[in-house]
C-alpha cells in the first residue's frame, strides 16, 4: 500500500504564522481533525505492466484518467471494462485549425567553393620480371597393365521408347514386302516384328486372300501357306512367320501392334462414305471390314492404319481423296492413322529422288523418310 502525503491550506497557515509570530497565545487550538481521503496520484503515461489503484492519474491518448479502483491491463480507454475501471479527469482538446504559414526569408548568398585539392602523383610502374626457364619434360611412364574384363552387364533397354520388345505384324502390299522400312523401325524403336503378310498389288478387298480368301465382308478363316496368289507364287512366298492352317486370331495371338499398309491400289474403287456396311463395295467399306476383322479377331490387338503416299499410280487430288477417307474412318473409331500423304516427304519435286518409279521409295527414301516417319509417328502414338 502506498502512503501519499497530503498537507492541507489550514495547517500550512499555521504553521508560517508561527514563524512570523502571528497569532497571540489565548487563542486555543481545537482538536485534530480526521484524516482526509487521499489525493490524487499523478503517474504519468499508462502502462498496462503497471497496477494502478484508486486515485491514480494516468495520461492516455492526449487525455488524463484516474483509477476507480485496483486496475490491472486494462487501458483508461477503448476496451469493454474502461468505463468501470477508469474515470475521465481532463479529455484532450480537439487539434486547433493549421495557422497560416509564414514568408520564406529570403536566400542567403552561396558560398564561395573551396579550392580543389592538389592530385597525388602516379606512381611508376614497375619492370616485369623475366620469365622463367622451362623445365625439362619428365619421362612418359610406362603402360600398365589392362585388367581383366568385368562382367557383362544387363541388357540395356531403350530408354527413348516406349515400344522397346514390342511385337508388330505388317499387312501390307508392295511398298512393305521388300522389309526395308520395317527395318528402320525396329532398329529406332526396339521393336521385333513377329510376322507379316505383304504382296505387291494387293488390295483391301484381296487382304485375307490367304485366309480363305472370304468375300468381302465375311469372316476370314485359317492360314494356307500353299495358296495361288495369280500364277505360280504362294502365299508362303509373301508372308513371313505365319502358322499354316491356324486362324487369324492364333497367328496374332504373339502380335502387340498390327500395321496395315495399303490403299494404293484401291483408287479405282469408289471412295463410297463413312458409315458404309462392309458389304458395300467402296473403299470405306473394305478398309471398315479389314479393321472389324482384325478387331474381332483379337479386341486388344493395336491397329495402325499407314495411308498411302504421294505417288505415280493417280493424280495427287485423287490419292488425297482416298488419304482422307482414310484418316476420317481412323478418327471415327479410335484408330490412330499414320498419313504419309502429309508426311512422307513424297511430292513432285523429291519423287524422282526419294522413289525408283514415282511410286515406291528406293533405299534413301525408305532409310531417311518412310521408315523414320512410320517410328517417329508409332513412338508419339504409343
Amino acid at each position: 500500500m502506498r502512503c501519499h502525503p497530503i498537507f492541507s491550506l489550514f495547517a500550512v497557515a499555521l504553521f508560517f504564522g508561527a514563524l512570523t509570530g502571528c497569532g497571540t497565545s489565548s487563542q486555543t487550538v481545537g482538536a485534530k481533525g480526521a484524516t482526509g481521503p487521499p489525493g490524487l496520484i499523478f503517474l504519468n503515461a499508462y502502462n498496462p505492466a503497471t497496477q494502478y489503484v484508486a486515485t491514480d492519474v494516468v495520461t492516455y491518448q492526449g487525455s488524463s484518467y484516474v483509477a476507480l479502483g485496483t486496475v490491472s491491463n486494462v487501458a483508461p480507454a477503448g476496451v469493454a471494462s474502461s468505463a468501470t475501471s477508469w474515470a475521465v479527469l481532463a479529455l484532450a482538446g480537439t487539434t486547433g485549425a493549421t495557422g497560416t504559414q509564414g514568408p520564406s526569408g529570403p536566400q542567403g548568398p552561396q558560398g564561395p567553393q573551396g579550392p580543389i585539392g592538389l592530385q597525388g602523383q602516379t606512381g611508376a610502374t614497375g619492370v616485369a620480371g623475366p620469365q622463367g626457364v622451362a623445365g625439362v619434360q619428365g619421362p612418359t611412364g610406362a603402360v600398365g597393365p589392362v585388367g581383366p574384363a568385368g562382367p557383362a552387364g544387363a541388357d540395356g533397354k531403350n530408354l527413348v521408347s516406349m515400344l522397346q520388345g514390342k511385337r508388330f505384324s505388317v499387312q501390307g502390299d508392295s511398298i512393305s514386302s521388300g522389309n526395308a522400312w520395317q527395318q528402320v523401325v525396329i532398329a529406332r524403336t526396339g521393336m521385333t516384328q513377329a510376322n507379316q503378310d505383304a504382296r505387291p498389288g494387293r488390295t483391301l478387298y484381296q487382304a485375307f486372300e490367304c485366309w480363305g480368301n472370304p468375300a468381302v465382308g465375311a469372316s476370314p478363316g485359317s492360314f494356307h501357306a500353299s495358296y495361288l496368289l495369280g500364277g505360280t507364287q504362294t502365299c508362303q512366298a509373301f508372308a513371313v512367320g505365319m502358322q499354316d492352317g491356324a486362324s487369324l486370331a492364333q497367328n496374332l495371338a504373339n502380335v502387340d501392334i498390327e500395321i496395315v499398309q495399303m490403299g494404293t491400289n484401291d483408287q479405282d474403287e469408289p471412295v463410297g462414305s463413312l458409315g458404309d456396311a462392309t458389304t458395300a463395295g467402296t473403299f470405306y467399306g473394305n478398309l471398315r471390314w479389314v479393321v472389324e476383322s482384325y478387331i474381332t479377331a483379337k479386341p486388344m490387338l493395336r491397329l495402325v492404319l499407314v495411308t498411302p503416299q504421294y505417288n505415280g499410280y493417280k493424280p495427287p487430288a485423287i490419292t488425297q481423296r482416298y488419304v482422307n477417307a482414310m484418316v476420317a474412318y481412323g478418327n471415327s473409331i479410335g484408330v490412330p492413322v499414320i498419313n504419309m500423304f502429309a508426311r512422307g516427304g513424297v511430292n513432285a519435286i523429291t519423287a524422282s529422288a526419294l522413289t525408283s518409279d514415282g511410286t515406291h521409295p528406293n533405299a534413301l527414301g525408305y532409310q531417311n523418310y518412310y521408315g523414320p516417319v512410320i517410328a517417329q509417328e508409332l513412338q508419339r502414338i504409343y
